[in-house]
């Protein structure tokens, strides 16, 4: 619709929005009555604060300081003067100038998909020109930038209808869900099995939707959000012919977007949330299922290009085959809800008129869209198995009762044989049992299976996601090569001492963990080499003869070597009854009310321009007098719609829970910067992952997966990717200037999600593990944080286990203060202990008085006692009792028994600090 993306592109370009970051604060120059409602619709809860307002406004003041506050946390925020930019705001003005002028000027350019391309770059233009200045909407609503606001009111237009000036909603929520994508990914035997399982769903899902982004822009994902989505730039850079726009993304998505070739890492939630102008559910459904299938059998039909298939088959095997190549393993969730008729239960419930664009909109409309998202996401889902969809091609293979599982699903009969020589990279997957193979594979299995290098770069092409022609090699590193990462390292600087062609490669790869292990020395032998580990058999033997020093190489695998990897799994606390809902949490057990919000949000403003001229006298007074006339109204409001008595604020739901009518409006201002937030997050974590050698399966911005070494060049993995990641939630600079509930990345400030934090777990296991297995207890654990007040907490066990301790819990945060002192302590004595300078039996020893149950100061001196009897010299033992004084406590506990039992903390704290270290330990 030709016209729906122009108005988009005009509310972009020339909208009332950009007005307020100039000196031009003339009268509003719509284009039409529909671009002017959907942005006047578009304004988030704070707007409404100020009606019945009268603002006194010094617009010479106005521009002179950017500040934004974090829309989830307003009491944090980051302001910035123009003076510390610019020699003085004229100059300003004339660079915003300069930049309007050259987003217009890469608009004329004729061009199909000019919209989205300034979508994906506008942002991240304007950061490049102005480094940490979000650009506010204006001073009095300082928690959106533009272009959320742009966003929103660019994805309401594919909803509004405008009959005169009378404001009415037409299209669709459309909901696409990946079913039990947990089970899908832990269907993998290798660890490329599961890289393969992630991004297979992205994919299905991108794919899915990437007609309706190319009919009516990006905005109408709503979640999750796209402008720096992998999958959408890849897809943009394909579809823009221009040269030069083609160069402006390629250069964008490396330097904002960590993107180099083509979106290796899965982005894409399981569950994708559109809205879109279309009204006519059946065709927006087939078209959604249409899609995601012809995907699917797109990156079937490239991989099995590559097998070696007997002529001969069958026709059960043949129609198998066709049958797995036509259909995906899964059928997909698809929900349709028409807007109108979501709208009309609104107003009648409401008792709402029609409402004129041309006069000030109700404040009933701040509630519209949380109540779509409610009524939509408001369905049962029916689970259905892996190859539901071929049930009729596998009755047919099972009637013979000669057929056997396949070994990595364990749920379909194989057909298929995988084959790998040792040592070589030769990889055949046939229908013939030639001899030795590693599995037996059904047809989904096989595909997955064989994405693997150059037939992963087909399958891009094919699907048009390569953001470059080049192709590049790209592994993801087994079990084996994880555990022998560091070893791996140290082997080839041993290598280098004789040779420099060999250090210069080292420092070209070191960076990235799956480079460096493609190309080190170690190559793809690893399940080879770490046969050293065990005994000096002959292939071992035969590996050492290639270098003079045999025993010297066997040295450095004792030394080094490992027969350990980690599983990292994290996932943000709180994102659907919190965030989703509009619960935002501020400390001491209490959650924000609309009163507490506008009460924080006015005092950071007033500080924030205390002084400067810009705010009239008793502003801020009049708006925190009206905050409580907004929640008694929104109260009322959301009574209303749920169509229950409260008898207060709360009541209980259909599931049992509460729920709050005294919570944060979700308006979709909110929800896109919730969703970006989310976008952002997932791009510095994709950053802070491969900084710390560990490698990404899924980043989603709330939840990840990862897998890692123990240990890379002596830097400890696990607990350094999610001590970094974690403070990045919250936090994050990659400059000087960091500021509490923001990230700041090349320059773009984006709002963190400051009121919750993020759960882990990292799980140590054996490289010869079942893989499922040990992905299903990371999995496990991290559900636990469910049971722990508060979360924000992190979950470390092993295979290994010992007796009576099943996993180690510690606090990430306490009092909504970030604290590192125990993750560094953990640290900090696993170095002790591997420098000798503490035993190992430490750990066995301060286990053997856990049960412990005395006065404190005895336990305490107990446990200083074994510290100095494992310590190698006093000094050691000093620094480290001093360190952990405060944190063994001055209590224990009262007898088990008595009714008065209870953990003490601090107690709490120190065992788990053990326990790490043992789990984390070599």
């Amino acid at each position: 619709m030709p016209v729906l993306i122009d108005d988009k592109l005009y509310i972009l370009l020339n909208s009332q929005q950009w007005k307020n970051l100039s000196k031009d604060l003339g009268e509003e120059n719509n284009k039409n009555k529909r671009t002017e409602c959907a942005e006047r619709l578009s304004r988030s809860m704070e707007k409404w604060l100020w009606d019945g307002i009268k603002i006194d406004l010094n617009k010479e003041e106005i521009i002179r300081k950017f500040y934004k506050l974090n829309p989830f946390s307003p009491d944090k925020y980051i302001d910035k003067s123009l003076e510390s930019q610019f020699e003085n705001p004229q100059k300003f003005y004339e660079k915003f100038k300069q930049f309007k002028e050259e987003l217009e000027n890469l608009a004329d350019i004729e061009e199909e998909f000019n919209y989205h391309f300034l979508y994906f770059l506008a942002p991240l233009k304007w950061f490049e020109e102005f480094p940490n200045l979000p650009p506010v909407l204006d001073p009095f609503i300082p928690t959106y930038t533009v272009f959320d606001h742009i966003a929103s009111a660019s994805a309401l237009l594919n909803i509004l209808d405008i009959n005169g000036d009378k404001l009415n909603f037409k299209g669709s929520v459309a909901i696409l869900e990946f079913p039990s994508i947990q089970e899908f990914i832990l269907l993998s035997r290798k660890t490329r099995d599961l890289w393969a399982s992630s991004w297979i769903s992205s994919v299905l899902l991108w794919k899915s939707i990437e007609t309706f982004v190319e009919n009516y822009g990006p905005d109408i994902v709503i979640r999750p959000e796209l402008s720096l989505n992998h999958f959408f730039i890849s897809w943009l850079y394909n579809k823009v012919k221009n040269p030069n726009k083609r160069e402006l993304i390629k250069r964008y998505a490396s330097l904002y977007a960590g993107l180099d070739n083509y979106p290796r890492i899965a982005m894409m939630s399981e569950r994708v949330i559109l809205l879109l102008p279309e009204e006519d559910s059946q065709s927006i459904s087939r078209r959604l299922i249409e899609n995601f299938n012809m995907a699917w059998k797109s990156v079937a039909n490239e991989v099995l290009k590559e097998f070696h298939l007997e002529k001969d088959l069958t026709p059960s095997i043949d129609d198998y085959i066709k049958g797995a190549v036509n259909n995906p393993p899964i059928k997909p969730v698809i929900k349709i809800f028409s807007v109108n008729e979501i709208f009309k239960e609104f107003s009648e419930r409401l008792g709402l008129n029609e409402v004129s664009c041309s006069e000030d909109l109700p404040i009933e409309l701040s509630l519209f869209f949380e109540f779509i998202l409610e009524n939509s996401l408001n369905y049962r889902k029916a689970k259905y198995s892996y190859g539901y969809l071929i049930k009729e091609n596998i009755e047919a293979i099972t009637k013979d009762s000669n057929y056997e599982l396949c070994t990595v699903c364990g749920l379909l009969p194989s057909i298929f044989y995988y084959y790998i020589e040792s040592g070589d990279e030769k990889i055949t997957i046939d229908n013939k049992d030639g001899g030795s193979f590693e599995d037996r594979l059904c047809p989904y299995c096989a595909i997955k299976r064989g994405l693997r290098g150059e037939v992963v770069d087909e399958v891009v092409r094919k699907i048009n996601l390569a953001i470059l022609n080049d192709e590049s090699k790209f592994i993801i590193p087994s079990t084996s090569a994880l555990s022998l990462a560091n070893f791996a390292y140290h082997f080839w600087l041993k290598i280098a001492e004789k040779d420099k062609t060999e250090a210069d490669k080292i420092k070209k790869y070191e960076n990235n963990l799956e480079s460096f292990l493609l190309n080190s020395p170690l190559g793809n032998q690893s399940e080879e080499y770490i046969k050293v580990y065990y005994e000096n058999n002959e292939r071992a033997r035969e590996l050492l003869s290639k270098y003079q020093n045999d025993k010297e190489i066997k040295a450095l695998m004792m030394k080094y070597g490992n027969t350990y990897y980690a599983i990292i799994k994290a996932d943000g606390d709180n994102m659907g009854r919190g965030f989703w809902k509009g619960n935002l949490y501020i400390g001491k057990n209490d959650n924000s009310t609309i009163s507490k919000y506008i009460e924080s949000f006015a005092d950071s403003i007033m500080k924030i321009n205390k002084g400067n001229g810009v705010l009239g006298e008793g502003t801020i007074e009049k708006l925190k007098s009206n905050s409580k006339s907004v929640q008694d109204k929104l109260i009322k409001i959301r009574e209303k719609l749920s169509d229950r008595n409260t008898n207060g604020i709360k009541t209980s739901t259909k599931d049992g829970n509460e729920e709050n009518f005294n919570r944060i409006p979700v308006t979709i201002a909110y929800a896109y910067s919730l969703s970006r937030s989310l976008t952002a997050q997932a791009i510095i974590d994709n950053y802070l992952v491969r900084k710390n050698h560990a490698v990404p399966i899924y980043l989603g911005g709330d939840d990840m997966l990862l897998l890692s070494p123990l240990k890379f060049a002596d830097n400890e993995v696990p607990l350094k990717v999610s001590l970094e990641t974690r403070e990045s939630y919250w936090s994050y600079s990659d400059d000087s200037e960091k500021r509490d509930g923001f990230k700041i990345f090349k320059g773009i400030v984006q709002d963190s999600l400051r009121p919750y934090g993020r759960s882990y777990s990292i799980y140590i296991s054996h490289y010869h593990d079942p893989l499922p297995l040990s992905m299903s207890i990371a999995s496990s654990l991290l559900e636990k944080k469910d049971e722990v007040e508060g979360k924000d907490t992190l979950f470390i066990s092993s295979g290994r286990g010992i007796y009576g301790v099943d996993y180690s819990i510690i606090k990430y945060s306490e009092s909504d203060v970030l604290h590192q002192k125990i993750l560094e302590l953990i640290l900090e004595i696993k170095k002790l202990i591997e420098e000798k300078k503490l035993s190992r039996s430490l750990i066995y020893d301060i286990d053997s008085i856990l049960e412990y149950r005395q006065e404190g100061k005895i336990y305490e001196n107990l446990v200083y006692k074994i510290i100095k009897r494992n310590s190698t010299d006093e000094k050691c033992a000093s620094n480290l009792i001093e360190k952990l004084e405060g944190i063994i406590g001055k209590e224990v506990c009262n007898d088990i028994e008595s009714s008065e039992s209870k953990i003490c903390e601090d107690k709490e704290s120190f065992i788990n600090i053990i326990k790490a270290v043992y789990y984390l330990g070599e």
